[in-house]
């Protein structure tokens, strides 16, 4: 990442989710899971990895391998909003697929991608507690669960949708 104005303006606010962290390599997770909600393409970049590793004194590999452990954290670029689907087995039971091509068919992308203007990237993840309102998914910490097509199209829009 070429460190342009708005680069140098991310650092600057990578630095401070170090620094509220006290630069303690052991809320690594934490400090990541912030830092690529601030990251415009929700993501963390070798370049970002490696500023955090010199910063807490640890190798690239070990930010790289928590990266790329953890479901939540992504080292490729996404979409301004992701959305989450549950594929747990509460979720599986009551066909999360349905759920699936629903927002395939509304986003015009499939479970993996992202939408050509980078609102939306479309992902499977582990259970996220929903199991009541089953099949759900989530756009950042919103879960959204007994849905129907309608639902779905009024939830999408509310993001500056399809």
């Amino acid at each position: 990442m070429p460190l342009t104005n708005q680069g140098k303006d991310l650092f600057q606010e990578i630095e401070r989710i170090i620094s509220d962290h006290d630069c303690d390599a052991h809320d690594l997770l934490g400090m990541l899971l912030e830092i690529q909600a601030v990251v415009p393409e929700q993501y963390i970049s070798k370049e970002v990895a490696k500023f955090v590793s010199g910063r807490l004194g640890i190798s690239d590999n070990d930010v790289c391998e928590v990266v790329t452990f953890y479901a939540a954290l992504s080292d490729v670029p996404r979409g301004r909003h992701v959305i989450q689907i549950c594929d747990s087995t509460a979720c599986k039971v009551n066909k999360y697929e349905t759920l699936a091509a629903a927002l395939e068919r509304q986003l015009g992308i499939m479970v993996g991608e992202t939408t050509a203007d980078k609102k939306f990237t479309l992902m499977y993840t582990p259970c996220f507690g929903a199991c009541d309102v089953a099949p759900a998914f989530r756009i950042g910490e919103e879960v959204y669960g007994n849905l129907t097509e309608e639902k779905i199209k009024t939830i999408l829009e509310s993001y500056g949708g399809m």
